[in-house]
């Protein structure tokens, strides 16, 4: 956030998303120069259409803090289930949990670089995640990832951006229960920033959040469970 005004300057924005809660101080400027660009804005939104996907917007409540009130995404790629946690904490982990129907996740975007304010063992354990993401700068001051984090993530396949650099997944479609030769790229943390920009130019209108009905989106995926192909 600390530099997204920069990025409306020097780059093509059409469109920017804000998560619920009130503005701070650095959106509030951000806003200022979304105006002034005519740049259109919207906070605290459920779905969003990008092309033939959807991805779902898993709001809870609003809370006394920045961190839980992080937008957190759940969409479907090519059959498989990606959710981005932004900085939620433990909180609203639990209440994602009492809300939502989540389990199995095959790409988990760990939550606050891997802060011990968040990645509850109980969340972990519901959403199974077979990939954990850990976006996190090397030798930072924070000590992230936390180690009793890193504890309870121990039997899932990890990948952090200070030792494994940037991280992209090649997903293939699937036809007949074979990969075809089509693939498309997504990188793990620059999804939404970078498709941003491919929105169809219409922000959804305010469907029902999908509570306790996200397991009837993906009824016809019945081969989450094959590897990747990384």
């Amino acid at each position: 956030m600390g530099e997204a005004i920069n990025l409306v300057n020097n780059f093509k924005v059409e469109k920017v998303i804000f998560n619920c809660g009130e503005f701070n101080d650095l959106e509030n400027e951000l806003i200022k120069v979304l105006d002034k660009k005519k740049i259109n804005h919207y906070a605290c939104i459920k779905e969003l259409n990008i092309d033939n996907n959807k991805l779902y917007f898993l709001q809870t409540k609003e809370y006394d803090n920045e961190n839980d009130n992080s937008n957190v995404i759940y969409t479907e790629l090519k059959g498989y289930r990606f959710m981005f946690m932004g900085d939620a904490g433990i909180e609203k982990e639990k209440d994602i949990l009492d809300k939502y129907d989540l389990s199995n996740i095959d790409v988990l975007k760990v939550g606050h670089h891997g802060s011990k304010t968040s990645s509850g063992k109980d969340f972990i354990n519901e959403t199974n995640p077979k990939y954990s993401i850990i976006s996190v700068g090397k030798n930072n001051c924070y000590g992230h990832p936390n180690k009793d984090v890193l504890n309870t993530l121990e039997n899932k396949k990890i990948y952090r951006i200070d030792q494994d650099g940037s991280i992209m997944f090649k997903i293939r479609n699937k036809v007949d229960n074979e990969y075809t030769a089509n693939s498309v790229h997504y990188e793990v943390g620059k999804i939404v920033r970078n498709t941003i920009k491919e929105l169809d130019g219409t922000m959804p209108e305010d469907l029902p959040i999908p509570e306790k009905s996200l397991k009837e989106l993906e009824k016809n995926n019945n081969n989450l469970k094959e590897s990747m192909k990384l």
